[in-house]
């Protein structure tokens, strides 16, 4: 009876960790600084004021056509990581980052077309890997851009990594960022 209890417990405690829905805040000192390493990535000094505009989600950044669009979106991209707000509703998750269009990806590992604000078209897959959830977009010219989430075993803190490569850059861009519940979202 006692092994029972445990298996229950240990299975609760999961299921309640692997539930990365809520409203994350950036943890800056524990998190790469996406400035620094989107200018190196770009091989340019690049302005860190500016901001496009639109509507467009992080699924765009595979998508961009020439280094002055890629180096704006990732801009934009990087000012809008301090707060993200996450949802999973049954094998489906939302993501929307600050100021940026949500995006939503069925959880099962299927390559399906995601259509992009501007007519694009990428490849997009989503799947929980173990206690991790991996979102991966490709365009056709091979860009790709994945980024995973993982939750800490207290639930308390969410490790995100993010990675682009693509021809356009100098070399591929990957940043770690810490973020820490900001409430309960739905545990």
């Amino acid at each position: 009876m006692t092994g029972l209890w445990l298996v229950v417990l240990l299975s609760t405690q999961t299921t309640a960790a692997s539930d990365i829905s809520g409203r994350w805040k950036l943890i800056s000192d524990e998190s790469d600084s996406p400035w620094e390493l989107i200018q190196e990535s770009l091989g340019r000094k690049v302005e860190v004021g500016s901001r496009t505009e639109g509507s467009w989600g992080m699924s765009s950044l595979a998508g961009s056509q020439s280094r002055d669009d890629l180096s704006r979106r990732l801009l934009r991209f990087a000012g809008a990581i301090d707060l993200v707000t996450i949802k999973i509703i049954g094998n489906r998750i939302q993501l929307e980052p600050h100021g940026l269009a949500r995006d939503s990806f069925t959880l099962d590992g299927r390559s399906r077309p995601h259509r992009l604000p501007d007519g694009g078209v990428l490849e997009t897959s989503a799947e929980r890997r173990g206690e991790e959830i991996v979102i991966e977009r490709r365009s056709k010219d091979g860009a790709r851009f994945t980024e995973s989430y993982s939750l800490s075993t207290d639930g308390s803190k969410l490790t995100a990594r993010f990675h682009l490569d693509s021809e356009i850059l100098d070399k591929p861009l990957t940043i770690r960022c810490a973020y820490r519940r900001l409430n309960n979202g739905g545990r």
